[in-house]
């Protein structure tokens, strides 16, 4: 399977994802009460997913380069796109471009897998 390949990223939007991701990995931490079945291994996949991502950018940011190429299995790809799409979080208008900007490009790339 393909990867998808974000490209020229600066590190202030590497740190506007990771934020996004554990906002949205802790307000699903918080819905996993009472679930069914399937939406529970779900949830428990997408969490999981989450916090492989926020290790990464976490590396990046810790790095000393001023843009990057993050390159995300399909799987990771998936979650970021749910991460930005979920309307739960208010976002400043900086967050709110990054998530809009990346969206599309995660959109795109994997309607072309």
């Amino acid at each position: 399977m393909k990867n998808i390949n974000l490209i020229k990223v600066k590190q202030d939007e590497i740190k506007v994802m990771q934020e996004q991701v554990l906002l949205y990995s802790d307000a699903l931490t918080s819905t996993v009460q009472g679930l069914e079945i399937e939406d529970f291994l779900n949830v428990i996949s997408t969490i999981d997913i989450s916090f492989r991502l926020w290790l990464t950018f976490r590396k990046k940011v810790e790095g000393v380069q001023e843009k990057f190429t993050v390159n995300l299995k399909v799987s990771e790809a998936a979650t970021l796109l749910k991460c930005f799409m979920w309307s739960g979080q208010n976002r400043s208008p900086y967050e709110d471009h990054v998530a809009e900007k990346y969206k599309t490009i995660i959109d795109n790339q994997l309607k072309n897998i």
